[in-house]
């Protein structure tokens, strides 16, 4: 996963200037934001070993800030139920990667975790880091006491980058709310001038956070973990380069709704519309439209496995499982309805290319985890085609069902991830 997401904890910032905002209605949310997260206390300790060229605030400019932040997260929270703005978030999600093409297996935990981070408000941080560290944990095979000290590390981390940056990116999380509380769109102006600010930050924090994680890969992780965290940030900084280049083309004023995956939002479908129409096609490089869904939705095509997690056993050769000699749910039934869901709530190309991705991405993880039951499936399967009684056969069956809940899970999945897509008019009118 990128390092943005593991260490990079603006505990406002992580949140509040994500890619999407959902049309705001005056209902509260079920959750109001901590205001003591914001007061003066007990700070976590800060490690000193290598000291930071930026000064840390005055202790009452640190006050300053933390009001501040807690007002522009008491704003937020007024503004809506936060489910509405996740919806919106993790549509522009899903547009970036399918835009992007990002389809290593990297880029799809990377993705699985913002999905699920963003489903928790940015106030609520230590949900956020719990899903964060629960997956990191999955991911590298972690012990209960590397988990602990890496939760250590996120604290000390977020509050470390709230002090060297809030004075200068809660500015712009505050304009870039309160432009959208007001149901108005982001302007290229308007972006490149938080680019210019955020650009640096980005920069710097990317490099300090490259050498906290290999100091803690070091310090705590086994040599095996050590060399997957390695494989791994090679990845990320090729990422990392791709999100630099962004930023300084919308730096120079050249940024569109749907370079931040805001080409459906209802606020800047508009202004999407208006640039496509008075830009040159010479000139769309930059913003390249998502690729248009099939029209007769495939299976997905063989790739690359990409890099085998840590205590993973992968399989020799591929097991190919046909419907008619396995009990194993139909996944055309999964084809069947994406292609009605887009029918349903009048999805554009856009939309579609994002849920026929959703699909792939459901449809590999769950040859993946046929693959890694297939024997024991097939040892059931048996047993209830070959059992000598009804009763033997129900116990089969039964524990033949059990198994495939993971199936029924990532069927389950599939359809969350779809319903982050269609815009509020749409779910109106597909009712």
């Amino acid at each position: 996963m990128r390092i943005r997401h593991v260490v990079a904890a603006l505990v406002l910032v992580s949140g509040l200037t994500a890619p999407g905002w959902a049309q705001v209605r005056r209902t509260p949310s079920l959750r109001k934001p901590d205001p003591s997260r914001f007061k003066r206390g007990r700070s976590p300790r800060v490690s000193r070993r290598r000291p930071t060229s930026r000064r840390a605030p005055s202790a009452s400019k640190r006050q300053a800030l933390f009001s501040e932040a807690n007002a522009i997260a008491s704003k937020l929270y007024k503004s809506g139920p936060w489910s509405q703005h996740a919806q919106l978030i993790q549509q522009s999600i899903e547009s970036l990667y399918a835009q992007n093409n990002w389809n290593t297996e990297l880029d799809q935990f990377g993705k699985r975790m913002a999905l699920e981070v963003s489903r928790r408000p940015p106030w609520d941080f230590n949900g956020r880091m719990k899903i964060a560290s629960d997956m990191i944990q999955q991911r590298y095979g972690l012990n209960d006491e590397q988990v602990k000290k890496l939760r250590g590390k996120f604290v000390q981390n977020a509050f470390q980058f709230f002090m060297e940056n809030a004075e200068t990116l809660l500015p712009v999380v505050r304009e870039a709310l309160d432009t959208r509380l007001a149901n108005k769109p982001f302007t290229p102006e308007q972006v490149a001038k938080w680019a210019k600010v955020v650009r640096p930050v980005a920069e710097r924090w990317y490099a300090k956070s490259g050498q906290e994680i290999t100091r803690f890969s070091k310090e705590h992780l086994t040599p095996e973990q050590q060399a997957k965290v390695r494989e791994d940030l090679t990845i990320v900084g090729k990422r990392a380069k791709e999100a630099y280049g962004a930023l300084r083309t919308m730096e120079r004023g050249e940024w569109t709704p749907r370079m931040s995956g805001l080409e459906n939002d209802p606020v800047h479908v508009a202004l999407q519309a208006r640039l496509d129409a008075g830009r040159p096609p010479t000139e769309s490089a930059h913003a390249r439209p998502a690729p248009p869904a099939p029209s007769t939705p495939k299976p997905p095509t063989a790739r690359s496995p990409g890099p085998m997690r840590f205590g993973e056993k992968r399989p020799t050769a591929k097991t190919t499982v046909t419907r008619e000699e396995s009990s194993l749910p139909d996944e055309t039934a999964w084809v069947n309805y994406v292609r009605q869901f887009c029918v349903r709530y009048g999805l554009d190309k856009a939309q579609q290319a994002s849920a026929y991705a959703i699909l792939q991405d459901l449809q590999e993880q769950a040859q993946a985890y046929r693959s890694s039951r297939g024997d024991e499936i097939r040892r059931l399967e048996a047993q209830v085609r070959d059992a000598d009684s009804p009763e033997l056969r129900r116990d089969a069956s039964s524990e033949l069902r059990q198994v495939l809940v993971g199936i029924d899970e990532l069927f389950k999945e599939l359809k969350t991830r779809l319903d982050s897509i269609p815009t509020a008019e749409q779910l109106r009118r597909g009712g």
